[in-house]
């Protein structure tokens, strides 16, 4: 006799079950025919999801890859064999880093059908607690803490030759970030009354309050920083700045919305878009956390590189601790071959 796997409920059995687990079961069968392509997936379970536009991109790359992988598999069919079987593929072919990064990404999505579908469970949550260990590792290579100096070139030229309005700032914002080593909140806060020139010696600095309510006075160590920030002003508003307004602020956006002071998420999606651009053009190839404390970091690093001694860099950083400044904020790791072909020429 033929074994079938088919499901098969008689008419006589579903009218013994109870309205609420027929209707469920209904939509579980609507479900599972109305997928039959990559397509119809996206669209029934990310599509109007209200998921932010970088969200939605990390979903869509995980599930089209894990997708083809199991040749056009049902969600409704995964089983934790199967995601395991794509991890270890990814291991080999990619950096522990992006197969972190798309089984992080492809266990949103199933809990996403979790919600949607009754009675189903996830693959995730089947997994043998070996298996959920082995998939949640993440990457081993430790992130780079800093930018080079060669590096921050790169990243500026790379925003500068964009040419947009958004793009002026960004640079502005960077500059501002790595010549000062403000934090992302000291950053927004500042206005344009907080920032002062001294007459005698031409140098420009940032006042403002601190973390921990700390009154700060920091060096501007490159008036070009405040020369791109009044530019960005002026384009934006049409007007020089008044003392009392925000050095940033949000661009005007498609909804007719003004610009407003420039906030700390704001600042930290700017940044982590422009690392994203930067990379997908190869212009960094190290992995590093694109955030305003990078920028602080890199701040601290080249400070420390150029041979300043580590407490004047603490002091300009207002760290408490040259500990957590040294194991933190300054990336003094260098490549040690050229030190002995030097020696050993």
């Amino acid at each position: 006799m033929k074994e079938t796997r088919d499901l098969v409920l008689p008419a006589e059995r579903l009218s013994n079950l109870p309205p609420s687990f027929v209707a469920n079961l209904r939509q579980c069968f609507a479900l599972f025919d109305e997928v039959k392509s990559f397509e119809d997936l996206e669209r029934r379970f990310l599509q109007g999801q209200g998921l932010s536009p970088r969200t939605y991109e990390t979903y869509l790359e995980s599930v089209k890859q894990f997708y083809d992988f199991t040749g056009g598999k049902h969600p409704l069919q995964v089983l934790p064999g199967d995601i395991e079987a794509w991890y270890d593929q990814l291991v080999q072919e990619h950096s522990r880093a992006t197969a972190y990064l798309r089984m992080s990404g492809l266990k949103k999505f199933f809990e996403g059908v979790k919600q949607q579908v009754p009675f189903y469970e996830s693959p995730f949550d089947l997994m043998s607690e070996k298996c959920k260990k082995k998939i949640s590792k993440p990457p081993k290579t430790p992130k780079g803490k800093a930018l080079t100096k060669g590096e921050l070139r790169k990243v500026l030229d790379f925003v500068r030759r964009a040419g947009t309005l958004k793009d002026r700032q960004n640079e502005a914002l960077m500059l501002m970030l790595v010549t000062t080593g403000l934090r992302a909140s000291e950053l927004c806060g500042l206005t344009w009354r907080n920032l002062e020139q001294d007459p005698d010696t031409g140098t420009w600095y940032a006042e403002g309050i601190g973390k921990g309510s700390q009154p700060f006075r920091q060096e501007v160590a490159d008036a070009g920083a405040i020369q791109k920030a009044r530019a960005v002003h002026r384009e934006l508003f049409g007007r020089l700045p008044a003392p009392d307004q925000r050095v940033f602020h949000s661009l005007p956006n498609y909804h007719g919305k003004e610009p407003t002071p420039m906030t700390r998420s704001l600042l930290w999606a700017r940044i982590r878009e422009i690392g994203e651009k930067v990379v997908a053009a190869g212009v960094v190839k190290r992995e590093l956390t694109w955030s305003p404390h990078l920028f602080r970091r890199t701040y601290a690093t080249l400070l420390t590189k150029s041979g300043m001694d580590l407490v004047a860099v603490q002091q300009l950083t207002r760290h408490k601790s040259i500990n957590t400044l040294v194991k933190h904020y300054v990336d003094s790791r260098l490549p040690a071959a050229p030190v002995f072909a030097e020696i050993l020429a």
